[in-house]
């Protein structure tokens, strides 16, 4: 926990098509008195989960030490959002007039962002830069949706050994915390917990 508070920042992807996207994001602020940061690219994150913070919040947090800028109340906790587009480089300043950045998260939780093949590469990009950066680690849940490993297939979904290979790759530790059987038949969802051993110092 750093000396701001608690802080989660939340890096997911693009099931914003539910009406639900974010609730279980400002559900975890609430339950664990966290303070939770939101991140999609801009359409969404200006209107799906402006609306769900709206919604869910009751009035701004700026008296929580550790809420992110511009954060609403959420239980004991609070959130905000920021846009955050894995194909960008990831922003410098994404708040005005403040110095925090994604670098001042203490963890990342991220689910169904890798369900696309094409996704992987920019997330894993994305997330590990910010690991390597000193965000302590990253909490991913994977679903398996995939029919072979072979990533030159053409096939749009990824396997979740490609999941692994890929933070590896990058110099991550990947630790397998939790399985579970999907609907889909001999298919599973992994919750995974990644770290870098080329964080920052201090981190």
């Amino acid at each position: 926990t750093s000396s701001r508070g608690k802080k989660i920042k939340n890096a997911f992807g693009l099931a914003a098509a539910a009406p639900a996207v974010g609730l279980l994001d400002v559900r975890v602020g609430a339950a664990l008195g966290a303070h939770v940061l939101l991140t999609d690219v801009r359409a969404v994150c200006e209107n799906v989960i402006r609306r769900n913070i709206e919604q869910n919040g009751t009035g701004p947090a700026t008296e929580l030490l550790g809420a992110w800028p511009n954060a609403a109340r959420i239980g004991s906790g609070s959130a905000s959002r920021a846009t955050l587009n894995w194909m960008d480089e990831i922003p410098s300043d994404p708040f005005q007039n403040s110095a925090l950045t994604f670098r001042d998260a203490d963890i990342l939780i991220a689910a169904e962002c890798v369900w696309l093949r094409e996704l992987l590469l920019p997330f894993v990009t994305t997330s590990s830069t910010l690991l390597r950066g000193g965000v302590r680690e990253l909490i991913l849940s994977v679903r398996d949706r995939s029919s072979t490993e072979d990533a030159s297939s053409g096939k749009a979904f990824p396997h979740t050994n490609e999941v692994v290979r890929e933070f590896e790759s990058t110099g991550c530790s990947v630790e397998a915390l939790h399985r579970q059987r999907s609907e889909d038949e001999g298919k599973e969802i992994v919750i995974f917990r990644i770290t870098s051993a080329a964080a920052a110092p201090g981190a």
